[in-house]
């Protein structure tokens, strides 16, 4: 063998083993959704409001709670909580007014099933607070190149790759809750959704929000604080 194969034999033997010695690269050099992944964290809405009559809120009220329902059926998770203040658990003007706040929120599309009232006994009056877990993502801050964009000894991603992409991902999903986990399938039937659509299109009656009924069994239930 001559004195240059040799060197060459040995140059390609000396690459092999730094190859094989080279350090664990994770994955997120790699792939821009596990450097930069979605936060998600839960957190609470709350809403005060005067006591509603009948179901009913005063004028400057009616904006704010349209905002609070419309967070809750974009980022909430059931259920509301209607906490109403009185002198005693037992207090019959409290129990009302904790269900003229579920009536209002019925007619606000919010289900029946997703309202929870309690009574929470305080010398202290105060309207009804209206509260439910809410999932916000938790803002990332792009731009940071603090490694110089040619040093990608492995052809890993640059610093700050994908961060952005990922960025408009948290912006615009509908329910931050999603990126955690899917939601349950809604079982609705096709063949029914169809015929209420046809119904709208006829000009025919849906039921709408003036249809629901004040008259419901709502269990009230109270506060240890």
């Amino acid at each position: 063998m001559s004195r240059i194969a040799m060197i060459a034999a040995v140059t390609s033997a000396l690459v092999m083993l730094s190859a094989c010695d080279s350090p664990k690269i994770p994955m997120s050099a790699y792939d821009g959704r596990t450097a930069y992944p979605s936060t998600v964290v839960r957190k609470t809405a709350y809403l005060d409001i005067a006591p509603p009559q009948g179901g009913v809120p005063i004028k400057t009220d009616k904006a704010r709670i349209d905002e609070f329902v419309n967070a809750y059926r974009d980022q909430g998770e059931s259920p509301i909580a209607v906490t109403i203040t009185a002198p005693t658990l037992s207090d019959p003007a409290a129990r009302k007014e904790a269900v003229d706040v579920a009536v209002l929120l019925r007619r606000e599309g919010v289900p029946a099933s997703d309202i929870k009232l309690f009574v929470k006994e305080s010398p202290v009056m105060a309207g009804p607070v209206l509260t439910f877990p809410i999932y916000v993502v938790v803002p990332r801050n792009c731009g940071n190149w603090s490694e110089p964009m040619e040093q990608t000894w492995h052809s890993q991603d640059t610093d700050n790759f994908g961060c952005a992409t990922q960025k408009n991902v948290d912006a615009m999903v509908a329910n931050p809750r999603d990126l955690i986990t899917p939601r349950d399938s809604t079982g609705r039937d096709g063949a029914r959704a169809w015929k209420t659509f046809d119904n709208y299109q006829q000009g025919k009656a849906i039921p709408g929000a003036n249809d629901i009924q004040a008259e419901v069994n709502y269990r009230i239930g109270v506060t240890s604080q």
